[in-house]
């Protein structure tokens, strides 16, 4: 997959995501899917799915990941 993501969107993505895990262990009615370990995983890859869906991106660059 490529990576869509620029270095900004990425830590902006990451720093959410940390920041809403302990809310699913926290007894808080969230998906895990939406808060959980997979979407802090392709955000540290640079790879969104609706980037890929819609065709658009933040990366200037064409890594293959």
């Amino acid at each position: 997959m490529k990576v869509d993501e620029s270095t900004a969107d990425k830590i902006v993505r990451i720093i959410l995501d940390i920041i809403l895990l302990p809310l699913v262990f926290a007894g808080h009615k969230i998906s895990p899917g939406r808060t959980g370990l997979i979407p802090l995983i392709t955000d540290a890859a640079g790879i969104c799915r609706l980037y890929a869906v819609f065709g658009i991106g933040t990366c200037k660059t064409n890594k293959q990941v």
